[in-house]
């Protein structure tokens, strides 16, 4: 996000922006062109061959929308089921934080759209900063969690083809490495989970750990640690929250479990005739997994490396690079496009103006959910933006 004065205009607003992530924009370009070139180098259409589109159902593609937008909402309506209700947004503001949000991953390169949805959340809500990071974090270790168990299962029930390729396309890529990164992901995330859940539970330990050997160097520095962890273990509270924490744990396995079911419908759809729902399980865990790393604007070359990689465990390449090309290209554009469209439309009119949003007092939230010690009332500033310039959002 990038704050403008009432008196900035725009488009002095977008070329400073421009000019400040130039170097960033720049590399992202060098490695969207060093994608295409492996992509080009491995004989892996972006775009599938004319003749590919015949065995196409597009009735399947419609109905694929239809459920893309579905699950969408859904996803996008968990996290402030992480949130304390007292300060917990409406369900339309939920909605729209997370659509922009998404826009911003999908736009921005090597993940930088991460930082945008805490900074909204931050915004339109009277959570700390640290705390709407908190939140996002613990959404995003969650949903890494479920997508790498939910790859190793399907990739342990499926039929894989023996011996796996060597190659993918023409790329000297190895499909072996396919299993190692379901394992590794899912290490990875579990100890992500076990490191959130320790320091919610051990909150205070650690931070009387902190104030002692931080303390001995700078007091200042000890206090800001040990503020900036409260209000950080703040966003993991559902943690001891029951009914919270089942209600999403239950939207969570739906919506994975109804991106499966449209991952296989367009598949089939696709003319990848013998696809099963555990097959379709191996390519949404792939690409998850794949598009988790800092990658190019748009998971571009990514996106289209880590299906090709899923496609080649389960179909010669023959039908890999002609229906399961069809595949990947209609999931790339229907995705890609919707995600920018709702983001598009709620950046326009979701969100209202921070003064009307009830943009808070950011004083530190504690593992409990109520305000650490100290902290000032909530009312008073709560109404207020944090400087009397920053009435007007932009992009």
């Amino acid at each position: 996000m990038v704050q403008s004065t009432n008196g900035d205009p725009e488009p002095v607003v977008v070329s400073g922006w421009l000019r400040r992530h130039a170097v960033t924009l720049s590399v992202s370009l060098l490695v969207t062109a060093g994608l295409v070139w492996l992509l080009k180098a491995g004989a892996l259409p972006v775009v599938p061959p004319r003749e590919a589109w015949s065995s196409l159902r597009p009735w399947t593609a419609l109905a694929f929308v239809a459920a893309f937008l579905a699950v969408h909402v859904l996803r996008c309506s968990r996290w402030s089921l992480l949130v304390k209700e007292q300060y917990r947004p409406p369900l339309g503001r939920t909605l729209a934080i997370a659509f922009i949000g998404y826009g911003a991953q999908v736009l921005l390169p090597f993940r930088l759209g991460e930082a945008v949805r805490p900074a909204l959340i931050h915004s339109h809500t009277r959570l700390p900063l640290a705390t709407a990071a908190g939140v996002s974090a613990a959404e995003r270790i969650v949903d890494g969690l479920v997508l790498s168990l939910l790859l190793v299962v399907s990739l342990l029930s499926s039929e894989q083809v023996s011996p796996l390729p060597d190659h993918i396309g023409a790329l000297p890529i190895p499909a072996v490495v396919i299993p190692a990164l379901a394992w590794g992901g899912t290490i990875g995330f579990g100890l992500l989970s076990l490191i959130m859940v320790i320091s919610y539970v051990y909150q205070g330990p650690v931070s009387r750990w902190l104030e002692r050997h931080l303390g001995r160097w700078s007091p200042e520095l000890a206090r800001w640690a040990t503020r900036t962890m409260a209000n950080v273990v703040g966003g993991f509270a559902f943690l001891r929250e029951l009914d919270t924490r089942g209600t999403f744990a239950l939207l969570t396995i739906g919506y994975w479990v109804a991106n499966v079911a449209a991952f296989w419908l367009l598949l089939w759809g696709a003319g990848v005739e013998q696809s099963t729902l555990l097959e379709s399980g191996v390519v949404l865990g792939v690409l998850g997994l794949g598009m988790a790393v800092p990658n190019a604007p748009g998971y571009f070359g990514t996106f289209q490396i880590s299906g090709y990689a899923a496609l080649v465990l389960f179909y010669p390449l023959e039908v890999v690079t002609t229906a399961g090309a069809t595949f990947l290209f209609l999931l790339y554009v229907i995705q890609l496009g919707l995600t920018l469209l709702v983001a598009a439309l709620a950046l326009f009119w979701g969100l209202p103006p921070k003064g009307v949003s009830g943009l808070g007092a950011t004083q530190p939230v504690t593992a409990g959910g109520g305000h650490a010690a100290g902290a000032g009332a909530e009312g008073g500033a709560a109404g207020a933006p944090s400087h009397p310039g920053q009435a007007r959002r932009s992009i």
